[in-house]
């Protein structure tokens, strides 16, 4: 696999210290976290996948950087290039998360002229 690492999907329950093999079933709990490591031990100290709905700036700038890979592939469907500085992939994941939404934001705020044009009345 040229060195790359393989990754294996877990969920975790870090108060207990349980660690599952990523299913369905288990996914649906709220006490489980998602998490992608080596193996089951570095589950363990692995943060958990947030989601991308929910997730601040803070958040992915604290990221490390292959959990930021990491992170961009399965919640965005990205793939990130691991050469760049971690920065670089920072930004790529704020504009695929935040650029959107603003985007979406201007398609629906109405300009002046619109504001100001007479709305047709129900009779």
């Amino acid at each position: 696999m040229d060195g790359e690492k393989k990754m294996q999907r877990y969920l975790v329950r870090k108060a207990s210290g349980d660690v599952f093999a990523w299913n369905d079933i288990l996914s649906k709990r709220k006490d489980l976290e998602e998490v992608y490591a080596e193996s089951p031990n570095q589950a363990l100290n692995k943060e958990g996948i947030p989601d991308h709905r929910n997730i601040s700036l803070d958040q992915i700038e604290s990221m490390q950087k292959d959990d930021l890979i990491t992170f961009a592939k399965v919640r965005l469907g990205l793939t990130l290039d691991p050469s760049q500085k971690k920065l670089d992939l920072q930004d790529q994941v704020k504009l695929a998360i935040f650029q959107p939404r603003e985007e979406a934001k201007e398609a629906f705020t109405p300009s002046a002229a619109e504001l100001d044009r007479p709305r047709a009345r129900a009779i």
